[in-house]
């Protein structure tokens, strides 16, 4: 962990900086009408009409399934939750309708991502 920047123990707390930043694009747009679903099995439904935006990362890149309806996207100072599972391609994230397409990136640092729980530091980088 400690070489893309997390802080393995609290001793190394400002003697170590983050040196990977994860980025995706946004693909596609789609609004999900009230109880349709998206996601592998369908874990998310919409309990209202939900902006959505798709990014071209999944788990094949090292975002981990554990953030499925968990994790959260930055676009600027917008935090976009993740809707549903993790596919190995795609996420979909909800989305604000002024939000429009292009970059989104993980703002948080290795360390803060991975200190979820259930999740070990050691084997991801990407959060």
């Amino acid at each position: 962990m400690a070489l893309y920047g997390g802080i393995p123990r609290q001793e190394a707390e400002g003697q170590i900086q983050q040196v990977a930043h994860i980025e995706a694009q946004i693909v596609q747009r789609r609004t999900i009408r009230a109880g349709e679903s998206c996601g592998y099995g369908a874990t998310f439904v919409a309990d209202a009409d939900t902006e959505a935006a798709i990014l071209n990362i999944g788990y094949a890149d090292g975002y981990l399934r554990g953030f499925s309806s968990k994790g959260t996207a930055f676009a600027g100072e917008f935090a976009l939750p993740v809707l549903g599972r993790v596919s190995m391609d795609l996420i979909a994230v909800r989305c604000d309708a002024t939000l429009i397409l292009g970059k989104a990136s993980g703002s948080r640092s290795i360390t803060t991502c991975l200190r979820r729980p259930r999740l070990l530091g050691f084997p991801s980088t990407n959060c």
